[in-house]
């Protein structure tokens, strides 16, 4: 974690392109580990105007809006972590850069500084006709975000390597959810064994 004075908590988020896994994975987890609490990026106050920024057009809106809801996930975050937990979340501060800069979003912002940063980043991968069979039996007809991201997903997962090379763990969440999770599991555990 960069940007905030060390805790004893350890923070950890999935990321990745729709259809890979991050949420049902994400679900998964707390049952696999203790001490664990799930963050969501997009609280629950956050979901109404969600809606309204989803069913637009503008870029810049969308992404103001959703570094809006990570600001406003960075108390629970920071209280967490400050009383030594494993905090788990998905599609973060690197989800949201990525997207909205491949989109064309042409804000420029250094939160390091303001938010709490992973220490590490399971960036989720699968085949790509498994990840596209997920994303359409999940969601049916794409929205026009879904769209763009599907045109742009190379220049998404180009961002997310530049974004998160420090930090990311690349996992194989193309086999079963609970697969996918003890393997995310075993490597968090590590993590946790090495700073002892």
């Amino acid at each position: 974690m960069t940007g905030f004075e060390r805790t004893p908590g350890r923070f950890y988020v999935l990321e990745g392109l729709s259809g890979v896994g991050k949420s049902v994975t994400l679900r998964a987890l707390p049952a696999l580990m203790e001490n664990v609490r799930v963050v969501a990026t997009v609280g629950e106050g956050y979901q109404a105007p969600r809606r309204i920024f989803d069913d637009g057009r503008d870029v810049l809106s969308r992404h103001l809006f959703y570094l809006a809801a990570l600001a406003a996930a960075r108390e629970e975050i920071a209280r967490h972590l400050a009383g030594g937990h494993i905090v788990l979340a998905e599609s973060y501060l690197a989800r949201t850069t990525a997207f909205h800069r491949a989109m064309g979003s042409q804000l420029i912002h250094n939160l390091d500084e303001l938010l709490p940063m992973p220490d590490i980043t399971f960036l989720l991968t699968c085949n790509e006709e498994e990840r596209v069979r997920r994303l359409i039996s999940r969601d049916g007809v794409l929205n026009h975000w879904r769209r763009l991201a599907e045109a742009n997903k190379q220049q998404i997962l180009d961002i997310y390597a530049d974004y998160t090379h420090h930090c990311a763990r690349a996992v194989d969440s193309g086999g079963t959810v609970s697969a996918t999770a003890h393997q995310i599991a075993h490597l968090i555990n590590e993590d946790l064994t090495c700073l002892t």
